[in-house]
């Protein structure tokens, strides 16, 4: 798949306009929708099917705020943070506080939104090593988050 934001006419930045994402696919499918192609050859099928199938990932990966920033970071030529010892300790006590049964969905999502607009203003910002951090620490709460849920 070529690049996402390209392939649905979109600026290539972290804080997307969801609006204006999904008006981007509707129009790019109405495009490329195989159901359009229903008169053409077997090989405008499967090239229409093909690219209808393209935007479709496009539209997920850019729909979904973690995979965005990955890929920003990925273009960047950053590798993903992968280990933060502080935070892993925060992480603990979050567990022990859930296993001790602690409503701790306030915290969690306080930290969560909190994550999420590092996330923005150090992409915007092009601090790439805040951003990976955020992005990996965002992983967690995501993952915590659905957990208790």
């Amino acid at each position: 798949m070529s690049d996402p934001f390209t392939l649905l006419g979109l600026e290539k930045k972290y804080d997307l306009d969801m609006k204006l994402l999904d008006k981007a696919y509707f129009d790019a499918q109405k495009k490329t929708h195989p159901d359009q192609f229903s008169k053409s050859s077997p090989e405008e099928k499967a090239e229409a099917s093909k690219r209808s199938a393209d935007i479709n990932r496009a539209y997920l990966l850019l729909k979904d705020p973690l995979k965005r920033a990955e890929l920003l970071l990925k273009e960047a030529n950053r590798d993903l943070f992968s280990h933060d010892p502080l935070f892993l300790e925060e992480v603990m006590q979050w567990r022990e506080k859930a296993a001790a049964k602690e409503d701790i969905s306030h915290e969690l999502l306080t930290t969560q939104k909190t994550l999420f607009n590092i996330l923005d203003t150090t992409l915007q910002q092009k601090e790439y090593g805040e951003a990976e951090k955020a992005l990996y620490q965002l992983t967690y709460v995501n993952k915590f988050l659905k957990e208790i849920y």
